[in-house]
């Protein structure tokens, strides 16, 4: 993309300060995935409890399947950083506090109910 760059650390501190309320830990665990795995925002929003949450903890790798990449011929793995371990399991033990939680629970719910993921239009919006 034309005119794309890294973060800097200093911007990256100042993205993770502006977080706050209700949604504080899903909007870290979203931002600091994006940033560390490089997926596409209709990647992470495909992603489901049972993908990232496996034998009492997150996985060592995280793989989005084909169906939900652009313009790929197979799905794509890549290995979790810690830091972006560390803020999927936050957010995901808070979840699973829930007692609807399931393995195909989206990681990145809508506030609106159900078992749907969060927009892609919100997600724009907020950014």
């Amino acid at each position: 993309m034309k005119g794309c760059r890294p973060l800097t650390d200093p911007e990256i501190a100042l993205v993770s300060r502006s977080f706050g309320g209700t949604y504080a830990l899903r909007d870290w665990a979203w931002f600091i995935l994006g940033l560390k795995t490089g997926f596409r925002i209709a990647e992470l929003l495909s992603l489901r409890v049972g993908e990232v949450w496996q034998y009492g903890r997150v996985v060592d790798q995280l793989t989005v399947r084909r169906a939900h990449m652009k313009q790929q011929r197979e799905g794509r793995t890549v290995p979790l950083h810690p830091d972006a371990q560390a803020a999927l399991a936050t957010w995901v033990l808070r979840l699973r506090e829930q007692p609807w939680v399931t393995a195909h629970t989206y990681v990145f719910r809508s506030r609106k109910g159900g078992n749907r993921a969060i927009s892609r239009s919100v997600i724009r919006s907020a950014i």
